[in-house]
This record gives C-alpha cells, structure tokens and sequence, in this order.
C-alpha cells in the first residue's frame, strides 16, 4: 500500500512493503513541497520513533529489529522510482518549473532557457494567479553573499517574465541563499543541483 500526504509544512511518501512471511517494513520519505520548502516529519513505532528534516531523507522501520533505518536518496532516483504515484497526486494543484543557473546570477543553464517557455505559457493560461518566484544558492560563498546571489536570480527571472508580457504585480519574490539546499551538502560546496529559481504558479 502508498499513500501521499502533502501539507503545508510536508510532503511524505508512506511505503508499507510486505516482505517474506510475516516481516514488515514500513518506509517514509520526506519530500519539499513543490514551493521548494521543506518542514519535519516524526515517524513513530510502538517503540521507536525518528525525526526527518532534510529533503529526500528516507526512513525504513524494521518491525524483526524495532528500530529505523535512515539514508539519503535524490530527486532522480524519487522521480525513478515513484514519478508515476507523484503525478497521480490529486491535492497538487501548483504549476511549478525550476530553473537552474550557471555560476554568477544571471546565466540560466542551456536547458533551463528552454523552460521558460514553460513558465510563460502556465502563467497566460492561469492570468490571474499569483507566481512565487524563489532564488537559491549553493553553499559556495557567504550566507550574507548567497541571500544576495539568490535575490538577484530571482529578479532576473522576474524580469524575463515582465518581459514575455506577465504582469508583475502578481509575482511575490523570495531570497533563500544556501538554507534550502536542494541536494545536501556541506558548506563551501558548489552543486549545479542547488543553483536554481523555483518558480509555483498557485492554480485556482
């Protein structure tokens, strides 16, 4: 059995895999939410319990040892595997691209230059709905310098769109830096992963 909750503060997978005989594993997976954000999830046993805060961790509950099991996965190998039950998802209502940039903040990687085709047409199909536009950073750099790096992205994709003819008064602009990371990692880290605008058009 598979279930999705999506809320405001997560979005969990909730795998139940029955294996040989009488052996269980229950299997939880903390995913952001299509906005970028990423809260905490407590999965409890009768006997144990683990708390998840970091985008794509994985917890597996053995029921012969008690006790979690935890690891981290990635957004290709989520998509791999579960891509299907995530489309399914009925409560997702967001059209949502991520845009990624080569170092500095204003060069969109080749491939994310072809989205912005995207972007423009779920915006003039949805004309009154407002468009979150949040920059991210990795952790190459300052915090102080990356808050700044990802607000400057942000605004250059805001005004790309401003230019493809989107109003702008329907954009609401974020500055993240480094303190939602995509792809964990430690500091001092360039990661392509974690270069990026995440842009949510909220449909009605």
């Amino acid at each position: 059995m598979i279930t999705i909750h999506r809320g405001l503060i997560f979005f969990c997978l909730c795998i139940l895999v029955l294996g040989c005989g009488t052996k269980k594993q229950a299997k939880s997976i903390l995913l952001p939410q299509r906005s970028g954000e990423t809260g905490k999830i407590i999965v409890r046993s009768d006997t144990s319990g683990i708390m998840l805060d970091k985008p794509y961790t994985e917890a597996v509950y053995h029921a012969a040892t008690g006790g979690f099991l935890t690891r981290q996965t990635d957004p290709g190998e989520i998509q791999q595997i579960y891509g299907m039950l995530l489309a399914a998802d009925p409560e997702d209502r967001s059209g949502a691209v991520t845009l990624f940039f080569l170092p500095g903040p204003a060069d969109l990687t080749p491939d994310s230059r072809g989205d912005l085709q995207k972007i423009v047409d779920l915006a003039r199909q949805n004309e009154s709905a407002p468009i979150e536009i949040t920059g991210h950073t990795d952790t190459a750099g300052s915090g102080e310098k990356n808050i700044q790096l990802s607000r400057a992205r942000a605004h250059r994709v805001a005004e790309i769109l401003q230019n493809h003819g989107i109003d702008p008064n329907r954009f609401s602009i974020q500055a993240k830096g480094e303190t939602d990371l995509r792809i964990p990692t430690s500091d001092n880290t360039p990661e392509p992963g974690n270069r990026r605008v995440e842009v949510v058009i909220r449909q009605p």
